[in-house]
């Protein structure tokens, strides 16, 4: 019942007009001066198939500002972002788990890490879950925003961010349950797993540029709208004021989650909206 439910709640999405594919779009007009940019980005990618191609590295060194959903710079917010990946509570992450999924869980981090489990017994499930991704996939990781980050210091932009630490830390997650059941599905099956699955369905769906099919995907997921409303739907609205401000100013290069992209309430439409030309780069 779930599943139809959501595929009727988000009907009017799957009528929207296709959107070209690519990840890379331009923004002018509308009394601009300059032009920026918008790329859609993947937050977790293998290091052998970072592609930042040379159009948008062009772009990104010949803007002024570099806009990421979160860029973590002041001590206050780095401290606050160590805690938030702590348990308040207290508990111990091995409580979660029995005594032959401890065990594994103790093997992979040694092994993987040179650590031990205790090392990351305080940390909540979610931050421990991304612990155990990140280690779990047959590959080094990194991120477009990493790499993007690079390009922009190497050219000596100036960095910002699109929401406070404290927005940010407010955006929804699952529940605990939810995280260590993902682990515990990778320990019964380390070849065929959740985190996998869903690592390969993401590259897939990103390697193919279709900003509008994953944004698609990403809503036909969510059971529960009010989670995609705080996610994607709040997120964009509150991100188009700074947006507009900034671009105005400055010529400046917008890197975020591709799902942002498209959509009704996707920054694309946004801004078009405003009367700004918003137009596909083809690479």
């Amino acid at each position: 019942m779930k599943k139809y439910t959501a595929i009727l709640l988000f009907l009017p999405i799957l009528c929207l007009a296709q959107l070209p594919k690519t990840l890379f779009w331009e923004i002018s007009g509308n009394g601009l001066k300059q032009t920026s940019f918008l790329y859609g980005t993947m937050h977790s990618v293998c290091v052998d198939n970072m592609n930042i191609v040379p159009s948008a590295k062009k772009a990104i060194l010949n803007s002024q500002v570099l806009y990421v959903e979160i860029y973590i710079e002041k001590p206050i917010d780095q401290y606050k972002s160590m805690l938030t990946s702590l348990n308040p509570k207290g508990r111990n992450i091995e409580t979660y788990f029995n005594k032959s999924e401890i065990k594994k869980l103790d093997r992979l981090i040694q092994k993987k890490l040179n650590l031990r489990l205790y090392n990351y017994q305080l940390l909540k499930p979610q931050a421990f879950n991304n612990l155990i991704y990140s280690i779990a996939l047959p590959c080094k990781l990194t991120s477009y925003e990493e790499e993007i980050l690079k390009i922009a210091k190497s050219g000596n932009l100036k960095i910002a961010s699109l929401e406070t630490f404290d927005a940010h830390a407010k955006v929804p997650i699952r529940k605990d349950l939810d995280y260590i059941a993902d682990i515990k599905n990778f320990l019964s099956n380390p070849r065929k797993n959740t985190y996998t699955s869903s690592f390969l369905e993401s590259k897939r769906q990103y390697d193919s540029k279709d900003i509008q099919k994953m944004y698609e995907n990403f809503s036909l997921r969510m059971d529960d709208k009010s989670y995609h409303q705080m996610v994607i739907v709040d997120r964009n609205l509150a991100w188009i004021p700074i947006i507009e401000k900034s671009v105005k100013e400055n010529k400046c290069f917008f890197a975020f989650g591709a799902a942002h992209l498209a959509g009704d309430v996707g920054i694309i439409n946004l801004l078009k909206e405003k009367g700004y030309s918003v137009k596909p780069i083809f690479y």
